[in-house]
């Protein structure tokens, strides 16, 4: 290429990416009164090392606690940092999200405020009737990064078990898991059926930290751990026993339904149909398998992308079916079978207390909500009858209901319900 020629090609460039750069600009945009970019957090300094500007722990030299409470704000959102991962591509459509005009009510202005000032809120957004009324950021978070979920990917994969069901990949949800993973042959994992994984009541017990400390931090094959971890502790379908082994095998039987790996299968299914503004990630194993329990990654608002879709009957902004009605019916728990126990909301079932549980997915008590639920207080909550999405990231001190579900969190709740 001559001198002349290049000196054209590199006009071209600069202007297409000046008009690509002002097309994606336009589709992100959003109402920036209605964003808030804070350095404050709830104990930031105190519990969180705000002082040392959210560290994150030196991989390498062994420091590999990284849910400690000085490195649980840095980790959770460098997640691609401390772990190989899989990219999971958004398309080149972008929905844009509508933020709505006007002030919001003194009440949820003052729960949001006590929430904030009470709860190691990293990142919120709430959507009502499809209109963005509040996004926030604590920690010096910002709106490029991407968040860890923790346990909400498990309800994406219910997501995907659905597809599959309706594309007749999978026959029947009775259908034991051995049908289709041959590997589970020689354990007590092979009489378990598709719709006990989906509501946890395979009636297997594993050690949480014994299952995931070898897939992150070894190079242990993942079904090799699931049936090292094969407690049986009652009838499978007969009591709720809360066990990631369900959604790494659910994983892995979408990996054989699809005939490609979960990070590809959730691209093209869903990721690249849903208007996302970034890219997502999964973690892997050390043997370079897809981790489907609890490790997926991705920006606020394109989890609020996710929800939104749920919430307007498995259908994307543009109006495409993503998901049944019949199965967004089921994970509503729209169906007989989630109401009494062992799965039933508000019975006080066995290992639930007051909550019910669907297909990979949370139940409010009243049964009036649904919630994708992450052990730190990740959750995408959605309460169909006031139109509300509510996606809320946080760094709390564990996983029990107690520590999540706290004062503050349930006046916010009930806030957004009203």
């Amino acid at each position: 290429m001559n001198k002349k020629s290049l000196n054209h090609f590199n006009k071209f460039m600069t202007i297409f990416l000046l008009i690509v750069n002002s097309i994606i600009t336009f589709a992100v945009k959003a109402d920036s009164a209605r964003i808030v970019e804070s350095k404050r957090g709830f104990l930031a300094s105190e519990m969180f090392c705000g002082d040392r500007n959210y560290p994150i722990p030196s991989m390498t030299r062994g420091d590999k606690n990284y849910t400690k409470n000085c490195y649980k704000i840095g980790s959770f959102t460098n997640m691609e940092r401390l772990f190989k991962y899989k990219e999971i591509l958004r398309s080149d459509q972008i929905q844009t999200l509508d933020y709505l005009e006007g002030e919001n009510t003194s009440n949820f202005k003052s729960a949001l405020s006590n929430l904030i000032e009470s709860y190691p809120l990293t990142a919120l957004i709430v959507s009502k009737n499809n209109k963005i009324i509040t996004e926030y950021y604590g920690y010096s978070r910002t709106q490029q990064q991407r968040f860890a979920s923790f346990s909400i990917q498990k309800s994406f994969n219910a997501i995907l078990i659905g597809i599959a069901l309706h594309q007749n990949l999978i026959k029947n949800l009775d259908d034991p898991a051995i049908k289709y993973l041959q590997e589970l042959r020689n354990s007590e994992w092979k009489s378990v059926t598709i719709r006990q994984l989906l509501t946890m009541t395979s009636g297997i017990k594993a050690d949480q930290r014994k299952l995931i400390m070898p897939l992150l931090f070894g190079n242990s094959r993942v079904l090799e751990v699931v049936t090292n971890h094969d407690t049986r502790i009652a009838p499978s379908g007969t009591t709720f026993t809360y066990n990631d082994s369900n959604a790494l095998i659910l994983g892995k039987i979408i990996e054989s339904v699809f005939k490609n790996s979960w990070h590809k299968v959730f691209e093209e299914k869903l990721w690249s149909k849903i208007g996302a503004e970034d890219d997502a990630s999964v973690l892997e194993s050390g043997s370079g398998e897809v981790l489907t329990n609890a490790f997926f990654n991705a920006r606020l608002r394109d989890y609020m992308r996710l929800g939104l879709m749920i919430a307007n009957g498995g259908k994307n902004f543009l109006g495409e079916r993503l998901i049944s009605i019949n199965w967004i019916n089921k994970i509503y728990g729209i169906d007989k079978e989630f109401i009494d126990c062992p799965i039933g909301a508000g019975k006080y079932c066995p290992g639930l207390g007051p909550f019910g549980y669907t297909y990979q997915t949370w139940k409010s008590p009243s049964g009036s909500s649904i919630f994708f639920m992450g052990k730190y207080g990740q959750l995408i909550f959605i309460h169909p009858a006031s139109k509300t999405v509510a996606v809320i990231l946080s760094a709390i001190k564990s996983g029990r209901w107690v520590h999540i579900f706290t004062k503050e969190m349930k006046i916010f709740l009930r806030e957004l319900a009203s």
